[in-house]
């Protein structure tokens, strides 16, 4: 029976990943991926122009995906929600740990490197998670300014940095993916918090 051509699209990049993972995207050949898929390599081309535009594909299906997951948390508890969105971003990378490695080692590329709508759904993710994040400083009934932008990106590249050494923990170590997600979210809660607590005079 015929594959849908879809399928086969999925399988490149599944393969792709694998490939990246082991040899890092430098290096890695697309003959490599198409062995790994099973396909020919000039069947790559079919589907994709190279091996930018798969790992293009690959982190904007990630953050498509992992931006609708997080616009459908509803905890009403801006801190709670913020809290869940981070455990989605660390459970989808844990999950598939080549994806993690991946992730932690091209990620770069793909932002320096693809298009806004490439992006959409990476931006989608980023402004829900500040949503959360300024609800919790603007809501918290003490007076407290609303953070300034650089507060907020700087705050943002902090809660990033502290999922990403939790996902090199993870595949540096032998310690269970839920034990390091539960250590990792306490003291991003314990960092969002002070981030947004009025400074003493």
């Amino acid at each position: 029976m015929r594959r849908k051509e879809g399928d086969k699209a999925s399988e490149i990049l599944n393969a792709a990943i694998r490939i990246f993972a082991r040899d890092g995207f430098d290096k890695a050949q697309v003959s490599a991926i198409a062995a790994v898929a099973g396909v020919g390599t000039g069947s790559i081309y079919l589907y994709f122009t190279g091996k930018t535009n798969i790992l293009h594909i690959i982190f904007s299906r990630f953050w498509d995906h992992l931006s609708q997951e997080m616009a459908t948390l509803q905890n009403r508890d801006p801190l709670f929600r913020l809290n869940d969105q981070l455990g989605l971003f660390f459970d989808h990378l844990a999950a598939d740990r080549d994806l993690a490695r991946v992730y932690l080692r091209e990620h770069h590329r793909f932002l320096e490197t693809a298009t806004a709508q490439e992006r959409h759904g990476y931006a989608a993710a980023l402004e829900t998670g500040r949503a959360a994040f300024l609800e919790i400083a603007t809501g918290r009934g003490d007076g407290s300014p609303q953070p300034d932008q650089v507060g907020m990106d700087l705050s943002q590249a902090f809660l990033f940095g502290g999922v990403r050494s939790a996902l090199e923990f993870l595949l540096s170590s032998d310690i269970p993916a839920e034990k390091v997600r539960s250590n990792m979210l306490t003291m991003a809660m314990a960092g969002i918090l002070a981030a947004t607590r009025r400074p003493e005079r």
